[in-house]
């Protein structure tokens, strides 16, 4: 018995080290091979964040999403990479939609425009995301918002939104 619980006791320290070992990897050296291999062949330039946690109850039409929002500067040929994420809740007798696109100095980006759909069963918020590459911003100042709308008979909350955009050549 005392050998077969000494094997165990081995066999449990060496799955350890391996787990402890994939473990350090994965924290010290996995980011380092990510960045670069996503560097390759581009470059980051600069980067902008806004957040906005309370809910916001999105209307009949598209509109800004209050106090949510980046003022970016773009350079001499870089693009721009913008990306949404946030909690949606979709309420609706029978199933109901809403509506995200981005807005960039007023001009609607109806390419980014994403359609989430959900059900009156429903009552738990669900993820979303949003991305979209700007790739012919002139160069100067430039303003990004998100805009929601809901289809007719529909109510959806938006929280714990996240508003991230940065530059790359």
């Amino acid at each position: 018995m005392s050998k077969r619980k000494n094997g165990l006791a081995v066999l449990a320290l060496l799955l350890s080290l391996v787990g402890g070992g994939l473990g350090f990897y994965s924290v010290f050296f996995m980011p380092n091979i990510i960045l670069q291999q996503a560097s390759e062949n581009s470059v980051i330039s600069e980067m902008w964040f806004d957040e906005r946690e309370t809910a916001y109850a999105a209307g009949y039409s598209f509109y800004d999403i209050p106090d949510l929002g980046l003022t970016i500067t773009v350079n001499p040929g870089e693009k721009v990479f913008i990306l949404f994420s946030g909690e949606i809740q979709i309420l609706a007798s029978g199933w109901g939609e809403a509506e995200l696109r981005f807005e960039i100095d007023n001009n609607e980006i109806d390419s980014s425009h994403k359609q989430f759909t959900g059900d009156s069963s429903s009552d738990k918020y669900g993820s979303m995301t949003l991305q979209y590459v700007a790739e012919s911003l002139t160069t100067g100042t430039h303003i990004i918002h998100v805009q929601a709308k809901i289809a007719f008979l529909s109510t959806a909350y938006i929280r714990n939104m996240h508003l991230l955009a940065y530059t790359f050549k």
